[in-house]
């Protein structure tokens, strides 16, 4: 069950404390015991299948469509923006460094310009895999089973691409892409602490493979 409390019933123990996700605010709720009136709780197991009563009542697509499916969004979506921001340092960083005594410009390595390629590639993909699931969950009317499993199956394969995209750059940024005033660093350890999110806990790829077999 959820609860909608007013500030009196609650304080919060400000026990948060992670690299990446500082600014989530996930500290603790303490609530000592409290009266709730029924209007100020619903069932979350309805929300998730999208039967909760506010579905009923409001017209809005976030009201009409199951939580199972749009919860996810609000992990996913900024792994977008940190995957771009990784790659734009990364491209940013390496066009301006110079040659190395008995080396290349890093620009000038062919297995660099494959990476940025690549790397690139799979962060697009990763949008338009985003939205073919925004068409999916928002279409409106009912959602089928096979909708729910793909849309899990989907939204893990957007963390999969854009984590090996930014790995990559990572991995070829050098001690540069380790000093803490550089946004290399910080891209890539907020983009892993997001795929730490109970989100992508599920088995959604296995779930898939098992519906597919008809198991």
């Amino acid at each position: 069950l959820n609860f909608l409390l007013r500030p009196d019933q609650f304080k919060i123990d400000r026990v948060w404390d992670s690299i990446g996700l500082k600014g989530s605010g996930s500290n603790d709720v303490v609530v000592e015991p409290t009266f709730v009136p029924e209007a100020f709780v619903y069932d979350h197991d309805l929300a998730l299948v999208g039967k909760a009563p506010g579905h009923s009542v409001h017209d809005g697509v976030l009201y009409r469509s199951p939580l199972i499916l749009n919860s996810g969004f609000a992990v996913m979506t900024p792994m977008h923006g940190i995957a771009r921001g990784a790659y734009e340092a990364f491209v940013d960083l390496t066009a301006a460094r110079k040659a190395r005594p008995m080396g290349a410009k890093p620009s000038d390595k062919v297995e660099v310009q494959i990476a940025i390629g690549e790397s690139s590639a799979e962060i697009d993909l990763a949008e338009l895999v985003t939205e073919k699931l925004v068409a999916t969950v928002f279409k409106g009317g009912k959602v089928t089973r096979a909708d729910a499993v793909r849309q899990r199956r989907d939204m893990m394969m957007v963390l999969k691409l854009l984590q090996s995209a930014v790995d990559r750059l990572f991995d070829l940024s050098g001690t540069h892409g380790l000093l803490g005033n550089h946004a290399i660093q910080r891209h890539w350890r907020d983009l892993h602490a997001i795929g730490h999110h109970a989100q992508w806990q599920a088995p959604a790829l296995q779930i898939a493979g098992r519906d597919d077999l008809g198991l």
